[in-house]
């Protein structure tokens, strides 16, 4: 008997031994992987960042500039059939500071550029843009203003590339800024500034290797004044803060600091006698006010655009020219902007390889009963708009018709202005905001539930080979395989294949209870999943690891290893609580440190490109999960049990170590899907594009679309990452119609 109690005692004592051994091993398996993961992470920074000066980021940053606005000017026709002349004056002495006193803030500031005496040398036609800015307007600070459509973006696209041909080696790079999304009574411009560039321009988001305060490279730009803000949309800001706004510009670019401004003349003039408060203006900074398009020019534009002179196509437009030269007529007052020229020239002039046979007849622009004033001219265009841009196109067919594009465009400008605060930036990765967050956790729940309960189908070709595996386990998967398959082992009982047993049969509350229980699990493993995460898109996967996530694997890794051990045996079986407390913290270093990288500095930042990167990720996220868990983390579970427990070499590296990586493959697989759809951007918009499709009208293939209407269709422009559409004035009117409801698609619900 006290042999045997010895016995008992020293295998107790080995047990003990062991198990605190392999706590120790997992102790140190999990700080050297942290230790890993951190240097590998320190060096992809290094990779990107080492030896990256400001001017030399700035330089690359130049390329990724270009690439995008010049083609941008392509797709809106900025040359087409050529640059539709748009000029400008100074703007009123009431809107800006007094001459002189501009130029000696110039003089002092250091940015006094000289050859412009009186404000009439502001004056301009088209690219001589760039040279007003850079040669003839003190301190190179101006605001531009005009009336809704009166060509502001445009100017400020023709005044990006001209400063792009000028600019010299290691000298600011010209970047354009929709204000839209601006609040000035949240944060100031340069931290705006700041994130719009790492959103536009992902890469902008790593860290700079030789800043001490972990400063961003968009961070590091700014504040080596390598970024020249070209700020448009004035208007689109909140009307109450708009005051604000001037002031947060004057504070963020005092004298010294080149920026231009843009927005609309009456907005402007009514921020500067705000209804309370002191009125404020811009510093340092001269106005320009566009000038509205003549009869002559515009005639000019449509007759070139229709094919020329002596064509049928122009002809066409002969009444139109007539009426123009009319003063005070609806036409002569609508005509007059870029905006309803342009839309004009989609509604009535054909595309190359296309006859004028089906189209309306601008004609019909003249009969002053439909239109009897220039509101109801514009909504006609306006209306026109979409039906003719998604006519059959000779180039590039579409699989969308008007009707649909149309219900589609309405949604989404309702979506901008009732869910996004009116913003004017039409993000893929920000479509998610259609969907409540409590219905995408209960998609997202059902899809990963559904997965958790179809995973053990695995184990019924297993069952038929005659593979059994005796683990408790296979007990509780084989709970929820016979809840989805509710009749089938009494089924394949009677067709012969094999003989029900005690352990697989189970009762109709066994089911209802293994349901329950794996939809709770997947609850749990849903919502787990979704805490403090991003949403940004990404370009790969990484691992990031950080002092929480160590401090909450150690603490649970622990608690779970106590509960463990006590629910296996008692208090004192160490082998199971080590087992389980191990593996629960590799689980959370691993899984719980799974990051996305940003895009590159240098590319161009496509909405399409950068939801393949994202939809790489996303799947790179779920296949590495998938496979940790059945080829790393089960078959190591399995094999510290068996170690702990005396098992020799032989009987570790077993077929029984196959079965348990299948057990692993399933547990991992529900896993591997919820962090999927929420580690990455890409998740939120398939289950939001799912959801939107049918009621919006929003096809399936939602970047597709917007992609299209960008570059054929001409309904959308990109500003960085997101697009917008082509201009305001539309945006509002279909969000108009959309709460109006007049006959067009309400927004769902």
């Amino acid at each position: 008997m006290d042999k045997v109690q010895a016995g008992k005692l020293k295998t107790d004592d080995l047990v003990g031994v062991l198990s605190f051994g392999l706590s120790g091993v997992g102790l140190v398996v999990g700080a050297a992987s942290l230790i890993i993961s951190w240097h590998a992470y320190r060096a992809d920074l290094v990779d990107q960042t080492t030896g990256s000066a400001p001017a030399s980021i700035a330089n690359t940053l130049v390329s990724a500039v270009r690439t995008q606005w010049e083609a941008e000017a392509r797709v809106r026709r900025l040359n087409d059939p050529y640059p539709l002349p748009v000029s400008w004056d100074p703007a009123e002495a009431s809107l800006m500071e007094d001459w002189e006193l501009l130029c000696r803030q110039a003089s002092r500031s250091g940015c006094q550029t000289g050859v412009a005496r009186t404000p009439a040398a502001l004056a301009g036609t088209n690219a001589e843009i760039t040279e007003v800015f850079t040669q003839r307007t003190p301190g190179q600070r101006l605001l531009v203003l005009g009336e809704p459509g009166a060509g502001k973006s445009m100017l400020l696209l023709t005044l990006l590339l001209g400063l792009l041909e000028r600019r010299a080696p290691d000298g600011p790079v010209p970047v354009i800024f929709p204000l839209a999304s601006f609040n000035p009574a949240r944060q100031d411009l340069q931290t705006w500034m700041r994130e719009r560039l790492e959103r536009d321009y992902p890469g902008l988001r790593e860290l700079h290797q030789a800043s001490h305060n972990r400063t961003s490279l968009a961070a590091l730009l700014l504040d080596e004044r390598l970024v020249l803000p070209l700020l448009d949309g004035f208007d689109e800001i909140p009307h109450d803060l708009r005051p604000q706004a001037l002031d947060a510009i004057n504070e963020a670019l005092p004298p010294g600091h080149s920026f231009v401004l843009a927005g609309r003349s009456n907005e402007y003039r009514a921020a500067l006698q705000p209804a309370i408060g002191v009125p404020v203006r811009l510093t340092g900074t001269p106005a320009v006010q566009l000038a509205p398009v003549t009869a002559s020019v515009a005639s000019a534009y449509l007759e070139r655009d229709a094919g020329g002179s002596g064509t049928a196509s122009a002809e066409r437009w002969h009444p139109v020219f007539s009426q123009l030269r009319v003063p005070h007529s609806a036409l002569a007052q609508v005509l007059t902007t870029p905006l309803m020229l342009f839309l004009a020239r989609t509604i009535y002039n054909p595309r190359p390889g296309e006859t004028t046979a089906a189209l309306p007849q601008p004609a019909d622009l003249c009969d002053q009963q439909r239109f009897p004033n220039p509101p109801r001219l514009r909504m006609h265009l306006l209306d026109a708009f979409l039906a003719a841009a998604y006519r059959p196109h000779p180039q590039h067919p579409c699989s969308w018709d008007a009707e649909r594009a149309q219900k589609a465009f309405t949604s989404l400008a309702a979506h901008l202005a009732t869910n996004l605060n009116g913003t004017t930036d039409i993000a893929w990765w920000q479509l998610r905001h259609a969907t409540p967050r409590w219905l995408h956790l209960l998609i997202t729940s059902v899809v990963i539930a559904g997965t958790a309960i179809a995973s053990p189908l695995i184990f019924f070709g297993l069952s038929i080979a005659g593979i059994w595996i005796d683990s408790t386990l296979w007990e509780v998967w084989a709970f929820a395989t016979d809840t989805i398959l509710w009749g089938l082992p009494w089924e394949m009982q009677d067709l012969g294949i094999r003989e029900c047993s005690a352990d697989f049969c189970f009762s109709n509350g066994d089911r209802r209870a293994a349901l329950v229980a794996a939809s709770i699990i997947a609850v749990l493993i849903n919502l787990a999943a979704s805490l403090g995460v991003h949403r940004a898109p990404a370009r790969r996967m990484s691992w990031l690891p950080s002092s929480r996530s160590l401090f909450l694997s150690l603490a649970l890794g622990t608690l779970v290893g106590v509960l463990g051990g006590y629910l296996d045996g008692g208090i004192d079986n160490y082998a199971a609580g080590t087992a389980w407390g191990a593996t629960t913290m590799a689980v959370l270093l691993i899984f719980g440190t799974i990051r996305s990288a940003p895009a590159d500095l240098a590319a161009s930042p496509h909405p399409s490109r950068l939801l393949a990167d994202d939809r790489k990720t996303a799947l790179t996220v779920a296949l590495s999960t998938w496979l940790t868990s059945a080829f790393v983390l089960a078959p190591g579970i399995r094999s510290a049990f068996r170690y702990a427990r005396g098992n020799h070499l032989q009987e570790i590296l077993s077929l029984d170590l196959l079965a348990w990586s299948l057990v692993g493959g399933m547990i991992g697989l529900p896993v591997a899907v919820a962090l999927a759809l929420h580690h990455t951007a890409w998740g939120p918009y398939t289950v939001t594009r799912c959801h939107r499709a049918r009621r919006w009208g929003l096809p399936f293939d939602a970047v597709g679309f917007l992609k299209d209407a960008h570059q054929h269709r001409g309904v959308l422009r990109q500003v960085g990452a997101v697009y917008q559409f082509r201009h305001l004035e539309l945006q509002h009117h279909l969000a108009h119609r959309a709460n109006a409801g007049a006959g067009l698609h309400r927004l769902p619900a």
